[in-house]
């Protein structure tokens, strides 16, 4: 299990299936306990040979524009413009 983690750079959920395509049974860890244990470091995991380093969402060099306001105007300027 570890090298195939670790050595292999599998992820957790392709390491489960392919438990599960080797010994026709189901995995007694789901995916989410696997990943807590690699953040936690048990067993000899490293999140840094999962493919996008234990990161939730990977940006290809694109700013993040969520939850900017583009058209602003301010409470003084609407007041004035009278």
């Amino acid at each position: 299990m570890k090298i195939r983690l670790n050595k292999y750079c599998d992820s957790p959920r392709e390491f489960i299936y392919r438990y599960f395509l080797k010994f026709g049974v189901k995995f007694p860890v789901c995916v989410k306990t696997l990943y807590k244990w690699i953040r936690l470091g048990f067993y000899g995991f490293l999140k840094q040979n999962l493919l996008h380093r234990g990161k939730k969402y990977k940006t290809k060099g694109k700013s993040d524009n969520r939850g900017k306001l583009t058209d602003f105007k301010s409470v003084w300027d609407i007041e004035n413009k009278k």
